[in-house]
């Protein structure tokens, strides 16, 4: 794969150096990217560095990830107006090793591959550096006017910062040059990888590299950062992640803020389930943080007023701290009823199940009748699927003259909430067939995917969420197309665990699965 040509299509260029295309093109070469180590966990604007290492390194190159732990202490002024807030040694190393991590998703950092993936950290190599050392051998190489002149250096020392800027920061870009200039030294590293927002910082590096080595091998590329406003589809947070979420950072950030430990509160992962099945209904966890937090403050209250408050917090104890739940999360119903059927859907806050209903009415035939605030692809899915009904009827064992004595309604319950998509396709179905046959269906048994006028059944999106929802749901069994198998494979075991999946291609085959061949209890004779 051709690295500049891969980036370019892609749209993930924005500068790069001449000479830089032609020394990829000649040989395996070492490129680095600087990672801000001020968190624990990778976010949204590292995306594209990320992506550019990653095809680096599947273009035969070798990529370093160069975690600034050094710099990360003073704070980069790129663009920004106001310094931040710097970091200890102790949170530096425990960032390191969560990034790290994290990358190994994407990085190949343990084969023995000549371009396998290398992690470095620029404190390692400049806590030992003394002042005067630094400025003796490396700052005399670059001169004021050349750091002066950087739009970042000029953006705050304008109007726009109130503050200025402080010596630490303005030596930022000879550090980071410096990174360069060590890695170059050390490793062969020829080329540095960064957003638009870095190029100032990253040719002094070039610069210095030239100035000291005598050397015009060095080069460097930048992405485009996301500079207009865009919408970006991304999936909210699983149950399961905002457990986690809830247990590593909002609790002890929020026990810290009022001045308490994880012995003065304690809540079982069950009632935290439950505050966000029936308190929250959000794809984040703002209101988790904010229910969270009322908790804290009642067991402070009430240890003020002498009054007992559990421990642990458990499901039980929800109604007395947080109130009447304003959610209830919809549970499997049974299968005593013919035409029922438990669908699958995505939302913006996750999977939840939705039940198919359907009712037979003597009059006029051949009509169908469509309720639940349903849009236009729900409204076509419903026509393929009674008319692929009618087609398949002799086989089904249903007897025509039914269209013509029975009109066909269809209803979604919960009518104030839109509903959309092709993904109840084979859940209409089977519901239609159900209806005409008054056959029952299998116990705790729920399905999603698109069906075509031929009876093919498509892949469909949403899987993960949809199938943890049907997990909480209480049921055992779901039936999907053959092709969602790997979205399947995506997920973690310890989730699906109690699951059995039936995968199939064909109408006929869903009906085999879902449908038992006896009646329902107190069929109706058609």
């Amino acid at each position: 794969m051709d690295f500049i040509k891969e980036l370019t299509w892609r749209g993930m260029i924005h500068t790069m150096m001449p000479g830089v295309e032609d020394q990829l093109n000649k040989e395996m070469t070492t490129a680095y990217l600087g990672i801000d180590p001020t968190a624990d966990s990778l976010h949204i604007g590292h995306l594209v560095g990320v992506m550019m290492l990653r095809h680096f390194q599947r273009s035969g190159h070798r990529p370093v990830a160069l975690v600034g732990g050094a710099t990360g202490m003073i704070g980069d002024p790129s663009m920004k107006s106001q310094e931040r807030k710097l970091i200890d040694e102790e949170t530096l190393r425990h960032n390191q090793e969560a990034i790290k991590t994290q990358l190994s998703h994407f990085l190949d950092f343990d084969s023995d591959a000549p371009n396998a993936a290398v992690m470095v950290n620029n404190y390692d190599w400049m806590k030992d550096f003394g002042f005067l050392e630094f400025i003796r051998d490396i700052g005399k190489h670059i001169t004021v006017n050349y750091m002066m002149a950087k739009d970042s250096v000029k953006k705050r020392l304008s109007g726009e910062s109130r503050e200025g800027m402080s010596f630490t920061e303005f030596s930022y870009q000879l550090l980071q040059g410096y990174d360069f200039l060590n890695l170059y030294r050390t490793m062969g590293c020829k080329v540095q990888l960064g957003g638009s927002d870095q190029w100032g910082n990253m040719t002094t590096g070039t610069e210095l590299i030239r100035r000291i080595e005598g050397a015009e091998d060095a080069w460097a590329i930048t992405c485009p950062l996301l500079d207009r406003i865009e919408v970006i589809e991304i999936s909210g947070y699983l149950e399961e992640e905002k457990i986690e979420i809830a247990k590593r950072h909002i609790l002890p950030r929020l026990l810290e803020q009022y001045g308490k430990t994880a012995e003065d509160l304690k809540i079982t992962d069950e009632a935290l389930a439950a505050v966000i099945e029936n308190y929250t209904g959000e794809s984040g966890v703002r209101q988790l943080e904010k229910h969270l937090a009322e908790i804290i403050r009642k067991m402070i209250l009430r240890d003020k007023l002498g009054q007992t408050f559990p421990c642990p917090v458990r499901p039980e104890d929800l109604r007395d701290l947080l109130g009447v739940k304003p959610f209830n999360k919809d549970r499997y119903e049974g299968n005593d009823f013919a035409g029922v059927v438990t669908g699958l859907a995505w939302t913006e806050v996750g999977g939840e199940i939705l039940l198919v209903e359907t009712s037979l009415a003597s009059g006029k035939g051949d009509k169908i009748t469509l309720t639940g605030n349903l849009g236009n692809v729900m409204k076509e899915s419903a026509a393929i699927a009674l008319q692929w009904t009618k087609a398949h009827a002799a086989v089904l064992g249903i007897d025509t003259e039914l269209f013509d004595k029975y009109s066909l309604h269809i209803h979604f319950p919960e009518g104030a909430i839109p509903k959309d998509g092709p993904s109840a396709g084979i859940t209409m179905t089977t519901a239609i067939v159900s209806q005409y046959t008054q056959r029952q269906l299998r116990p705790r048994i729920a399905m999603t995917g698109e069906m075509t006028l031929r009876g093919k059944v498509l892949p469909v999106g949403g899987i993960k969420e949809k199938i943890l929802a049907a997990k909480r749901a209480g049921i055992t069994d779901i039936i999907l197309s053959g092709e969602n198998r790997k979205d399947i494979e995506d997920i973690e075991p310890r989730y699906i665990t109690g699951l059995v999946f039936h995968y199939v291609d064909t109408m006929m085959q869903v009906l085999d699965e879902a449908l038992l061949p006896n009646k329902v209890p107190g069929a109706i004779n058609l």
